[in-house]
């Protein structure tokens, strides 16, 4: 009794220091249920979401990316990578916000919020953005 005790201890203990990060398909489903709206998005390690603050984003069901604010639009893709899966973002080179257009992982992902990491060899330190859902 108390082996299969530990053993059940020790199953959990493995279990609660897995962190199960994204699929492609968790992905999915989430972002093109709502709109999202940037809540922090640093860049080099400079915090530039007040450049950023009335725009929120419509990932599309077809890989279309609005931003209703904007007359711009762009599209996101995902990767077939999980654990984590990555996001590509493209937007045009015309718009401040083509420094959002690369690479993403996707940290940490549910229903009402997101973080991403910049992924290629541009990172710089620190470059994150973070999602909340528009409510």
């Amino acid at each position: 009794m108390k082996k299969l005790l530990i053993f059940a201890v020790l199953i959990f203990a493995i279990g609660m220091g897995c962190n199960k990060r994204s699929t492609p398909n968790k992905v999915k489903k989430i972002l093109t249920e709502d709109s999202w709206k940037i809540e922090r998005f640093t860049d080099g390690g400079v915090n530039l979401k007040d450049l950023y603050n009335a725009d929120y984003f419509v990932f599309e069901t077809g890989n279309g990316l609005k931003i209703p604010n904007r007359p711009e639009s762009g599209s996101w893709f995902l990767t077939s990578e999980k654990n984590p899966a990555v996001i590509e973002i493209n937007l045009p080179t015309t718009t401040d916000l083509s420094v959002l257009a690369d690479d993403w992982n996707v940290v940490y992902i549910n229903k009402t919020e997101f973080h991403l990491e910049r992924k290629d060899g541009k990172k710089a330190e620190n470059d994150e953005l973070f999602f909340v859902k528009q409510f």
